[in-house]
């Protein structure tokens, strides 16, 4: 017994898209594929229903396969297509990704070894009836250095209550089906309203809400997993956990991008989680007075002082050095920061003990809350995956990012402090708009005292690895003055100041 999802989504084509639920649905897309090419990629969409996902990998690019076990959804990815104005077959296999049958005709779709470097399955295999089997046949499906992207009902207290009622439905009779769902409507609206506090109507990933009623109340099977089960399931077939979403409502989907573990291990990085353990308590000093520093948090109040917030999250908070200027600078600020260093959270905390601070690598990982400006100060540049970072912030920053880095030539001590890049000019403006920012203001600073001279002479000095004596503290205060005699609006320090564009 099985929800016929093909009809659904074929309704949903023909009745309720429309082009702003494509562009949101676009929008989403981007957000989850961020950082990753699919330019001339293979890709694979596994249970595609009414084909969005499909014709948004196409538009980017890339080589599209679907695969769905119902073949009305073929139907439903013609209608999508029509409307969206593509022209071009897309090939599709109908079949169940349980079958070993289905698994082999996707294989052989083309002669470079049958697989894909990505494949994609959004909401679709925890209906199949046997979740676990259904996650290792995709990840059979996955070419090496490829990713797995997809999104999991979230294990909840009422999981189990929603079996019960998905099975009552789907074996209901058609005029029964109609008033669950007259029941449910309303029921679910409420719910939703009250745990996101915003309107249910306006739906994520181009959906509509009826029609996601229907979907979710009659989708059976039905299983679930929370975001343990999920990534330690995937990561033992050989994956690597590189993004995860929490469901916005407690029974929605989880969002996931895994990596095999070949693209991980080739990546000669820094290990940043190492590097600030060990160092922080030493670099706090360089934090406070560190002329760089002094004059990064000066820059940073200025532009702060121009719009309003009451709410401050900084990313990266190290041990809270930011927070603390901050906190004297603007009155009755709620304060929080996140950091991927558990030295630095403890010596955040001792100094804010009533903030909400995160052991968190925001590439990663989002968190709960909204703040009303989120602060990246010289953070950016030490994240490998930084659009990623970008894309979870927008999850909780509700006004304003603020991101400070640097610009031009990477010199050769700061892979040593976890540095990862410089950026290009614009670089960084053009991956905030790409993870859904409007840019309000830029500002660059630092030429020439601070780039290219006391660049050049943090390398000859070695200045990272000094501690703070105080003939040291007095040099920092002569090279803070120095360090003021700059050309306005030039140099390597960058000042971005955006906006999160919000969905509709």
């Amino acid at each position: 017994m099985q929800f016929d999802f093909g009809q659904n989504w074929l309704d949903f084509s023909n009745r309720a898209l429309t082009s702003r639920r494509i562009t949101e649905a676009r929008m989403d897309f981007r957000t989850l594929f961020s950082g990753i090419d699919l330019k001339n990629k293979k890709f694979l969409d596994i249970g595609f229903g009414q084909g969005l996902s499909l014709l948004f990998a196409k538009e980017a690019g890339a080589e599209v396969y679907g695969n769905d076990i119902n073949p009305k959804c073929r139907d439903a990815l013609e209608r999508t297509a029509s409307i969206m104005g593509m022209t071009g077959e897309v090939p599709v296999i109908v079949g169940s990704i349980l079958d070993n049958t289905t698994i082999q005709q996707l294989k052989a779709q083309f002669t470079d070894n049958g697989l894909y470097e990505i494949v994609h399955s959004w909401g679709v295999l925890h209906h199949t009836g046997n979740m676990k089997l259904a996650v290792k046949n995709a990840l059979s499906l996955v070419k090496d250095d490829g990713y797995f992207i997809c999104a999991v009902y979230n294990k909840h207290i009422t999981s189990k209550l929603w079996v019960f009622i998905k099975w009552l439905y789907c074996i209901s009779p058609s005029f029964v089906k109609k008033v669950i769902i007259a029941i449910m409507y309303p029921v679910i609206f409420i719910a939703k309203s009250l745990v996101t506090l915003k309107n249910p109507l306006n739906m994520m990933r181009g959906m509509d809400f009826y029609y996601n009623i229907v979907d979710w109340v009659g989708g059976y099977p039905y299983e679930y997993a929370s975001l343990k089960e999920m990534i330690e399931l995937v990561e033992k077939e050989g994956f690597s956990c590189i993004k995860k979403v929490p469901a916005e409502v407690p029974t929605g989907c989880n969002e996931y991008v895994f990596v095999k573990e070949n693209k991980i291990n080739r990546i000669s990085m820094p290990d940043n989680r190492s590097i600030y353990n060990e160092n922080w308590v030493e670099w706090e000093n360089m934090k406070r007075y560190g002329p760089m520093s002094r004059h990064t948090q000066r820059l940073v109040r200025n532009v702060c002082k121009q719009i309003t917030f009451s709410s401050l999250l900084d990313v990266g908070c190290g041990p809270g050095v930011f927070l603390s200027v901050m906190n004297k600078s603007f009155n009755n600020l709620k304060l929080g920061g996140t950091d991927i260093s558990s030295i630095a959270i403890r010596l955040a905390k001792s100094k804010f003990p009533d903030a909400e601070f995160f052991e968190a690598d925001i590439s990663t990982v989002t968190i709960d809350g909204s703040w009303d400006l989120v602060t990246m100060i010289d953070v950016a540049e030490h994240i490998e995956n930084d659009e990623a970072a970008f894309v979870n912030i927008h999850h909780f920053c509700r006004k304003y990012l603020l991101v400070v880095t640097l610009e031009g030539r990477m010199r050769p001590f700061e892979p040593q402090i976890g540095h990862v890049r410089n950026y290009k000019k614009g670089e960084l403006q053009e991956k905030l708009v790409r993870s859904g920012y409007t840019i309000v203001k830029t500002i660059n600073w630092g030429w020439p005292m601070y780039s290219p001279i006391y660049r050049n002479l943090s390398q000859t000095i070695d200045a990272h690895k000094k501690s703070m004596t105080l003939l040291r503290r007095i040099m920092t205060h002569l090279a803070y003055s120095v360090l003021a005699f700059n050309v306005p609006h030039k140099g390597d320090l960058v000042i971005v100041l955006a906006t999160p564009v919000k969905r509709s």
